[in-house]
């Protein structure tokens, strides 16, 4: 039996630190701690990716530290694993205090094959929280050099992503 569902969320990184995003992040890395022990990578693979210059004007959001990450996210399960397709958006704003400031958006899908390791199976909540931590923690770093070597394309400054907790990666993810 295959299940199919989805999940979006957008965050800015410094809206990280409230209590109760930390409450939620716990709550979700406990779930997914559950399902992680009972599947391994298998593979991932980068499905799409574009990178496009923006009128900066209309996009006044971005945070002190320059730039915005949007995660969505979708999971099949069946009975020889779980299919997490994580699509990412990364939105950051050039030289700022510029009347002509230059805004990016940097956007990459990407695909992670989970196979089964045992013959349990998790509850419904718990593979939703795995699909929305594993699928962007397993992935950031592929998306940090996709992003960074865009910028570079772009021919604006390096736009590098810090690194990610698994902490940061569920507060991302969303509930």
């Amino acid at each position: 039996m295959k299940e199919t569902t989805s999940h979006s969320n957008a965050n800015k990184p410094g809206n990280a630190n409230k209590a109760g995003n930390a409450k939620k992040a716990s709550g979700a890395l406990e779930l997914a701690s559950r399902v992680a022990q009972l599947v391994s990578i298998a593979d991932v693979t980068m499905l799409r990716g574009s990178f496009e210059f923006r009128d900066a004007a209309a996009h006044p959001e971005t945070d002190a530290r320059g730039f915005t990450t949007k995660v969505r996210e979708e999971h099949i399960v069946d009975k020889r694993g779980i299919t997490v397709r994580p699509r990412m958006d990364v939105e950051a704003k050039f030289r700022p205090h510029v009347k002509r400031a230059r805004f990016v958006r940097v956007s990459a899908e990407f695909e992670i094959l989970y196979r089964w390791r045992s013959e349990a199976r998790p509850d419904r909540d718990a593979i939703g929280a795995f699909a929305r931590v594993n699928g962007v923690y397993n992935v950031w770093p592929y998306l940090r050099e996709f992003v960074q070597s865009s910028t570079v394309r772009l021919g604006v400054q390096p736009l590098t992503l810090p690194t990610l907790t698994a902490e940061r990666a569920a507060m991302l993810a969303g509930p």
